[in-house]
């Protein structure tokens, strides 16, 4: 059974900080791109927002693992024109709330 630590859980059981934020980065790049798919594929506008709001989330985890000197793996893509990285995610983000701002409603 794989579990996740927290990381006072971690402390305990002897796993380090750097094993620690190594097992979460590719789950945060995984949680990226599922985000994105949903922004991209939901049909129901409050699908969409959650979806935008859980891929903010990703984006920010990933930025706090990459600040604390977290090596991002390489996620292999299946769509070569999408890449797994923040920017692209974060852009994408930036169009979902562009377009379903109050205003835009």
């Amino acid at each position: 059974m794989n579990t996740i630590l927290s990381p006072t859980t971690a402390a305990s059981t002897g796993l380090t900080e750097e094993n620690f934020r190594n097992g979460v980065m590719p789950r945060a790049q995984l949680s990226i791109q599922a985000s994105q798919l949903a922004v991209e594929k939901a049909t129901q506008s409050n699908a969409k927002e959650f979806a935008g709001f859980e891929l903010e989330e990703a984006i920010a985890v990933v930025k706090v693992l990459t600040d604390a000197g977290t090596m991002a793996p390489r996620i292999p893509s299946t769509n070569t024109s999408r890449s797994a990285n923040a920017s692209t995610a974060k852009s994408a983000t930036d169009t979902v709330f562009s377009n379903s701002s109050p205003a835009n409603s």
